[in-house]
């Protein structure tokens, strides 16, 4: 897998999640758009370090960074296919490990 195809499945999965963190629902729509520009722009940052756009950066800084990413954006990735696959067995196990069943 290419680094940017790596990262671009990484910003998709995780940003919503990353927003959700510092919004809530009664937050005006212009201020969520703030604050989601405002991460896009730190993801951004992160891309353009882990991919070698911005200089000053160690090697070994980003070498790792890549590493991370890539793998990151391989288990993401294969996750949500084994999910699809085991979707039912899935399931079982999350309500049986439910603490809802002890309210039931």
């Amino acid at each position: 897998m290419e680094l940017t195809a790596a990262v671009a499945i990484i910003v998709a999965a995780i940003a919503p999640f990353i927003v959700a963190i510092f919004t809530h629902p009664t937050m005006r729509p212009e201020i969520k758009r703030f604050i989601a520009g405002g991460i896009a722009v730190v993801l951004g940052i992160v891309v353009a370090m882990a991919t070698g756009k911005i200089s000053g950066v160690p090697a070994d800084w980003i070498s790792g960074l890549t590493w991370v990413l890539v793998s990151t954006a391989i288990i993401i990735s294969l996750a949500q296919g084994f999910y699809g696959a085991w979707k039912p067995a899935v399931k079982v196990v999350e309500k049986a490990t439910s603490l809802e069943r002890d309210k039931a």
